[in-house]
């Protein structure tokens, strides 16, 4: 808009006008066609600031739409592959748990575990000692409000093998849940 207003200004100055500078006419002019025109030339860099925009602006990225929209219309046929996905991922993590002392029961519709923390680690603490032990990351349960203290959540995003190798490493690292005892590999403050 200020290109325009300065356009119009450098139009009235009146010196170049008498200089012969500019030259002013008077005529018709069809505004639709100048905007159309005006859009048309511009039309590759209206494209280029739109993708940028939408990838990196407030919006969903365009592709995430397209994705979401794709999954709205089929799904029906994605349903049961992808029910039979975290089912699988499921399963592998209960087994997985269960083989080191905790007792988790199989949830539906969600795609995380909760189990309680060993011992007397709060879920920071407890998110801490994987890491530092195992090389596992978790979610510490306080994340989402203090009575989640007790609790770390884990997730069903990986597939089983990778599921198995961090279970296998906690495993390796000598984590155990014991209900109502300390953990063998305890935290030292």
């Amino acid at each position: 808009m200020n290109h325009l207003v300065r356009l119009v200004d450098d139009l009235l100055e009146v010196s170049r006008i008498t200089r012969g500078v500019v030259e002013v006419r008077k005529e018709t002019l069809d505004l639709v066609a100048v905007l159309r025109t005006a859009v048309e030339t511009s039309r590759p860099l209206i494209d280029a600031l739109n993708a940028i925009r939408t990838n990196m602006g407030y919006g969903t990225p365009v592709a995430i739409q397209a994705g979401a929209a794709y999954a709205l219309e089929h799904f029906r046929e994605l349903e049961a592959p992808t029910v039979a996905r975290y089912e699988s991922r499921r399963h592998a993590l209960i087994e997985g748990f269960r083989s080191l002392g905790w007792t988790p029961e199989p949830v539906r519709a969600t795609m995380f575990l909760w189990l309680p923390v060993p011992g007397s680690f709060g879920s920071q603490d407890w998110t801490k000692h994987l890491i530092d032990k195992a090389g596992v990351v978790v979610t510490p349960g306080n994340a989402f409000g203090p009575g989640g203290n007790r609790f770390f959540r884990v997730s069903l995003i990986a597939d089983p093998p990778v599921l198995m190798t961090a279970i296998a490493r906690m495993r390796d690292a000598g984590i155990r849940y014991e209900p109502q005892t300390a953990l063998s590999s305890h935290r030292t403050e």
